[in-house]
């Protein structure tokens, strides 16, 4: 996996990055980036190396110069405590730009074998319905407080309206009952932040991937943070289709909501859960118009 990782997460890398680089009036003077791993104590690889490693032979081969790099690594929460720490980047220098990418793989076989002895993996088996399915990932994507003046060749975009961050007191990991506290609070700061109301939100998107806790966790969260489910609202769980990602799920997701063209448009409630216990939210507005 990790050469494949290797291999993905250069080919995201190129289409984040090339479109600026193309436009040299537009990349500015001062770059962040944050890459997004796992947590260190999961079993399986550290793949914040080769993020790291491609992100280094990336920023050479474009000359692109120094480069503050900072690591997060909280799981299926750490696109969320990035896109937090971007924002607080860009308030201090509104002028630079943020580079957030994720990169996990749930298929190493050191992982793999956790998860079974867990007995998470979705198979077959008498009350195994409800398991993982095993994926991998990599995603990139920028942050900006402004417009750039000589935009990008071509692109996506949408607008961060508000990021919520919170704790899960009672994890997937710990052998504690769980009331989803940490996914509630982390959904009632990112509306908060945004100043929407739950009618607002037209979509939800969630790293729901087919194992019950997570999906009783977010039944509690949406209960006490928008109510009644409404017909206008839509649940999205991307992880149908292409399996758990881990903590490359918040990048993948926010890349599909920012790319889609007739679909996921309005404003969205976008959510994660790690097993540790780190919990996010952001709320973002999708643009019909591409730059």
């Amino acid at each position: 996996p990790e050469v494949r990782l290797g291999q993905i997460a250069e080919t995201c890398l190129e289409s984040t990055l090339g479109p600026w680089c193309n436009n040299r009036g537009a990349v500015p003077a001062s770059l962040h980036a944050i890459l997004c791993t796992a947590t260190s104590d999961r079993p399986g690889p550290d793949y914040s190396a080769i993020a790291e490693e491609v992100l280094s032979n990336s920023l050479a081969e474009k000359q692109l110069g120094t480069v503050q790099v900072l690591t997060e690594q909280t799981g299926n929460a750490g696109v969320f405590n990035a896109l937090a720490t971007a924002c607080d980047l860009l308030a201090d220098n509104p002028d630079s730009l943020c580079l957030i990418g994720a990169i996990d793989s749930l298929i190493h076989e050191d992982t793999l074998d956790w998860l079974e002895e867990e007995s998470r993996l979705k198979s077959d088996s008498f009350g195994r319905h409800q398991g993982v399915v095993a994926g991998e990932a990599a995603g990139f994507f920028t942050v900006a407080l402004r417009p750039p003046l000589e935009p990008p060749d071509k692109g996506v975009s949408v607008t961060i309206d508000g990021v919520g961050q919170a704790v899960e007191p009672a994890p997937r990991l710990s052998s504690a009952p769980s009331s989803g506290i940490g996914l509630t609070e982390a959904c009632k700061r990112a509306l908060t932040a945004s100043g929407c109301t739950p009618d607002h939100i037209t979509n939800v998107v969630g790293d729901l991937d087919g194992e019950f806790f997570p999906a009783k966790q977010w039944g509690y969260a949406e209960i006490r943070t928008l109510g009644s489910r409404d017909n206008h609202r839509q649940l999205w769980h991307p992880a149908d289709c292409f399996g758990s990602v881990g903590a490359a799920s918040g990048a993948v997701n926010l890349c599909l909501i920012a790319s889609s063209d007739a679909w996921l448009l309005g404003t969205s409630l976008m959510f994660g859960m790690d097993d540790a216990g780190s919990c996010g939210a952001a709320v973002f507005t999708k643009h019909q118009n591409r730059y």
